[in-house]
């Protein structure tokens, strides 16, 4: 054994029954049995007057229902008692049945006819009736299928063959209306009373079965059967009429299973035992038996007898030594992408201060689940005492804003003891067609909406005037689910513009040329790459996060948008860092940080070089699902941002749509929508342009959402001189 550098140790794996042989025995065990069915039968006639050279009424015979019974005695065997068996449980038996059927109905036919009655024409009718019945002896061979969902459950499929030893009918004539007042001219209300065997019936009867059982096991060899068949004919009662019985019947088997002899399991145990040496100079795996040992137990219980042989065999295995794997290495260059879309490679990150004026609607819903008039909790409330030190948070991120929208209009009428606000429950359509109630869950809307105010902003109630609930004076529309959401809501009008007016937020805020960052990454790995993740942060603050399965992409943008401006820490002391982590196969995770430097121009730099910058942003809103107009309330927002637009502000339109509709349809609204607010302004602008959806700033899910989606943002951007760089909002 020289030459052996490593030993890794012994494996013992126990491997149950490859291919198991279970041997049954050919006297398995065979039921014998009794069964008794009652029956309902339903005759079809055909159409037939008569049977043979009997009276012939002038109306065929119409079909009937009639009944019957069968009994007979039955056997029933697995199939795997006839073939060579490869389960312990037979899911498919043969069952014979031989045994007695009769079956009996009566056929009527009506025929109209005049009486004279007392001297008087009477309508009346008379019945033709054949009362047949029909004696039979004979075998019912079947398949039967045990389910594997079910083992006491047996669905039956065969056919029956029968002889006919007795086939007889009675035929009477009857006056049935007008009843006791007319008679034949014999003096009675019967005539033609016939009684003979049906001319020409066939000797034998020919049926399909179909049919279901439940296995009730009484004891261990003994058991009671509910069945239900049915019996499709394949051959008429006579050979020349068409006239057919279909079966149902239901009833009991009673089955006995005989004793039989043991079946016997053969079955082969394998136990291996393994030892396993790692060699350096090999270069593929080896593996030699070394011996093989065999016994034979035997195992019987009260109804199997088990037969195992049990083989040990030991081998040895020579497998190459694996090298250890090498760790995988993160090469990374960063670029930085300008507005122009210039990419170069970057070393540091500059940024200036700029005042940033943020002007932006309240809009004016609050909005419901179906059916619901609780308000929920993304809407923030305030109790009694809270709203008493209420101080207004007021956010760039107009959402955060909105959420605030029943607190920043409680105030405005705290605030204004003489203004009054108009309150109405909306419900959709859906709701209207579903909701009994809905005019009910209009008013309990607005009326859950007043309560506030009353409750946390102790507003007057007069002053919360209710406007009639219903349906919106300008509904979504309601072909997909989204228009649904979007009218389940409560409006707010006021002829006081100061509650609803639109929110202002000036501050401070840093600015780039740069607008992303492009992360040009090479990984090289001896094996694969399983995960990946990126994060951008500064001073332990998560700017940015992506992850991904596979490999990591060769090249990656992370934008600089206004939320991630927002969040830097403004200091040059806190450099970004840029952390890479690939999971490599067989080696777990690796990783790379990279820090690039910041440099930030505070606004006293700035001014000293006269160099300040004044951005203001305005948010229009509520235009019209489809429409690219903009509302009466945007053109006079279009107009105060003309007025404030100066010679050398820097003017951008950017259009959007919610995710309502297709790409290319939304793409081409928004850009209409940047250009006719670029028309009004008068001005000529840097870049108007469509976006499209705005699924990233606006959660689309959200009927809120989506309005504040239906949107156009014009920024102006004001070099300044020296001047005061902070202002309070006005």
């Amino acid at each position: 054994m020289k030459g052996w550098s490593h030993v890794w140790g012994s494996m013992v794996l126990i491997a149950l029954p490859l291919s198991a042989q279970i041997v049954i025995d050919t006297t398995n065990p065979i039921q014998f049995g009794i069964y008794a069915h009652g029956a309902l039968t339903w005759h079809r006639s055909g159409g037939f007057a008569q049977l043979g050279d009997y009276a012939k009424p002038p109306v065929p015979f119409g079909n009937a229902w009639g009944d019957g019974i069968t009994f007979g005695a039955l056997v029933n065997s697995p199939l795997s008692s006839l073939i060579a068996a490869n389960q312990t449980t037979a899911s498919i038996h043969l069952g014979l049945r031989v045994g007695f059927a009769l079956q009996s109905v009566q056929l009527r036919a009506t025929e109209p006819q005049r009486f004279i009655v007392s001297g008087i024409p009477t309508n009346g009718a008379i019945v033709h009736t054949i009362n047949a019945s029909f004696a039979s002896f004979g075998a019912d061979g079947m398949i039967e299928y045990t389910p594997p969902f079910h083992d006491n459950i047996r669905i039956h499929a065969g056919a029956r063959i029968a002889w006919v030893y007795t086939a007889t009918f009675r035929q009477l004539e009857q006056v049935s209306i007008p009843g006791a007042n007319a008679v034949f001219t014999n003096g009675s209300a019967v005539r033609r009373s016939i009684e003979d065997d049906i001319p020409l019936a066939r000797p034998y009867e020919l049926a399909g079965i179909a049919g279901l059982s439940y296995n009730v096991q009484v004891e261990k060899r003994f058991a009671i059967v509910p069945e239900v068949m049915v019996n499709l004919p394949l051959a008429t009662h006579t050979s020349t009429e068409q006239w057919r019985s279909w079966w149902i019947r239901a009833g009991v088997s009673v089955k006995v299973t005989i004793p039989t002899t043991k079946p016997t399991v053969r079955d082969t145990l394998i136990e291996r035992d393994t030892i396993i040496k790692a060699i350096p100079d090999i270069e593929r795996d080896t593996t030699y038996l070394l011996s093989c040992d065999f016994r034979t137990v035997v195992n019987e219980t009260d109804e199997v007898r088990y037969e195992y042989i049990h083989r040990l065999e030991r081998y040895q295995r020579f497998i190459p030594k694996q090298r250890e794997i090498e760790r995988a290495t993160i090469v990374l260059q960063v670029f930085e992408r300008l507005a122009d879309s210039s990419v170069v490679l970057l070393d540091t990150l500059r940024c200036r201060e700029i005042v940033w004026t943020d002007f932006h609607p309240l809009l004016p819903y609050i909005f419901f689940d179906f059916g619901s008039s609780t308000l929920d909790t993304r809407y923030r409330q305030l109790t009694r005492s809270d709203a008493e030190n209420y101080v207004p948070v007021v956010s760039l991120e107009q959402m955060n804003t909105y959420y605030s929208v029943l607190n920043i209009i409680g105030m405005g009428l705290k605030n204004n003891p003489t203004s009054t606000l108009k309150i109405k429950g909306c419900v959709s359509r859906r709701e209207q067609q579903q909701l009994p109630n809905w005019r009910q869950l209009a008013t309990d809307r607005a009326e859950v909406v007043a309560r506030y105010f009353q409750e946390s902003w102790g507003i007057e109630p007069s002053r919360l005037v209710r406007m009639p609930g219903g349906v919106s004076a300008k509904p979504s529309n309601e072909r997909h689910d989204d228009g649904a959401a979007e009218n389940q809501r409560v409006e707010f009008y006021s002829a006081d513009e100061e509650l609803l007016q639109p929110v202002m937020i000036r501050d401070t805020a840093l600015e780039s040329a740069v607008t992303h960052l492009r992360l040009a990454t090479r990984v090289e790995s001896p094996t694969p790459i399983l995960r990946w993740k990126v994060t951008v942060s500064q001073a332990e603050r998560i700017l940015y996060k992506g992850s991904g399965e596979n490999q990591l992409p060769q090249q990656l943008d992370v934008e600089l948008n206004n939320e991630l401006m927002r969040r830097l820490v403004r200091s040059s002391d806190h450099p970004l860092a840029l952390h890479i982590a690939v999971e490599q196969e067989g080696k777990g995770w690796q990783s790379l940080t990279h820090e690039i430097p910041l440099v930030v121009e505070t606004l006293d730099q700035l001014r000293a070089r006269q160099q300040v910058t004044e951005v203001d942003r305005y948010i229009l809103m509520l235009f019209d699902a489809g429409k690219a107009e903009p509302s009466r309330s945007s053109r006079s927002v279009i107009d105060y941002v003309r007025k404030r637009i100066e010679p050398g502000s820097i003017v951008s339109v950017i259009g959007s749509t919610d995710r309502t509709g297709s790409l290319r349809y939304n793409q081409e609204l928004s850009r209409r929508r940047a250009q006719a607010v670029a028309k009004l302004l008068q001005y000529p602008a840097a870049k108007v342009e469509g976006i499209g959806p705005d699924t990233i700033n606006y959660d689309n899910d959200r009927p809120e959402g989506r309005f504040h989606a239906r949107t156009v943002k014009i920024e102006v951007e004001h070099p300044r001189p020296s001047r005061a760089y902070l202002e309070k909002p006005r």
